[in-house]
């Protein structure tokens, strides 16, 4: 018996060498769908790492989202930014218990479970990821461009710094587990590539959205984060760093970007143009150092300024400008049963 196991075998594993090749061969094949892009576009994924602050995937508000598992508002980046800064202090209360973990962001009653912050961290993360791997394939193509996704990237760390305090850290995509960081350690990795990739930005322009270039970082992007970064140093580092902070902030002040002082519109205030669905052309973007573009269609998100908007009202507040109550903002709002106040 053993004489003829012996023999056998070799004859079995041939013939399931030679079938594992053919399967594995007859997969080698060229799509056929004409709609199947298999290569990878640098500018595509350029505007992947930039959408990433406004869109929740690929699909809609909340369909095909980037993080599995969450929908796509709740890994909205902004609307997790207002949510984990405003409604964890007395600023802003949220009474909407319709979304898991509204209730424990009032009341500071949450841990890392929690879904939003799920949300909040899993899509920074998502950020760092697509940075990575656009200055993996195309980081020698366009030295702006890299520069450009080098400044997200290094913001998408900065709210995670913030937020977290000591995280994982990686500038390459891989399945090893990334090695922890201590918060020191990336408040210094953020302070060097920001002053790295500066030279390489392009200059500091005030933009509409008629300028092709709208939207994109600059070298003010770089100086307004470095301020925000050396305003906190001691927090993060245990070093003050207030002259740095007072001198990118004064960078910026003196830059193109200006506080929109325009005249009033059609009733509207100056500060009330900032929040217009044509900000981008009534005069109002000289404020806008680096805007998240949004216009409702292409990139229609529930986790940007709709969330803002139908996040945030008080029913006998005025929206329209006769002073009467109602309007778009108010019977937005209301469908969305939220309700949300801010003591003045």
């Amino acid at each position: 018996m053993n004489k003829y196991i012996k023999r056998i075998a070799p004859v079995a594993a041939l013939l399931l060498t030679m079938s594992v090749t053919s399967c594995v061969g007859d997969l080698d094949v060229t799509p056929i769908d004409p709609n199947l892009q298999t290569e990878i576009n640098p500018d595509h994924l350029l505007n992947k790492c930039y959408a990433n602050f406004g869109l929740a995937g690929n699909g809609g508000p909340d369909g095909d989202c980037d993080i599995d598992g969450l929908d796509g508002g709740t890994t909205g980046f902004v609307r997790q930014l207002f949510n984990s800064n405003d409604l964890t202090t007395d600023e802003a209360i949220c009474n909407w218990t319709q979304d898991e973990g509204i209730t424990e962001f009032n009341f500071n009653n949450y841990g890392a479970s929690h879904p939003m912050l799920k949300g909040f961290y899993y899509r920074l993360y998502f950020g760092v990821t697509i940075c990575n791997q656009y200055l993996t394939n195309f980081g020698d193509l366009d030295k702006q461009k890299s520069a450009e996704v080098r400044f997200i990237r290094a913001l998408d760390y900065y709210y995670l710094m913030d937020a977290f305090g000591n995280i994982p850290f990686t500038e390459a995509v891989s399945a090893q587990a990334a090695p922890q960081y201590s918060r020191k350690q990336i408040y210094d990795y953020i302070e060097k590539e920001l002053l790295a990739i500066e030279p390489d930005l392009m200059p500091a322009k005030a933009k509409t959205s008629a300028d092709p270039n709208y939207g994109r970082v600059d070298k003010a992007a770089a100086w307004l984060l470095l301020s925000r970064l050396y305003l906190n140093a001691e927090v993060y580092t245990g070093t003050p760093q207030w002259q740095k902070a007072a001198d990118y902030a004064k960078k910026v002040i003196d830059s193109p970007y200006k506080l929109y002082k325009g005249e009033t519109k059609n009733g509207w205030t100056a500060y009330q143009q900032l929040f217009m669905g044509d900000n981008g052309e009534n005069g109002s973007s000289v404020e806008a150092i680096f805007p998240i573009l949004q216009d409702g269609k292409t990139t229609a998100s529930y986790g940007t300024s709709v969330f803002l908007i139908n996040a945030c009202y008080d029913k006998t507040a005025s929206v329209n400008k006769n002073g009467k109550i109602g309007g778009n903002l108010y019977d937005n709002a209301n469908c969305w049963c939220s309700r949300s106040q801010e003591p003045h």
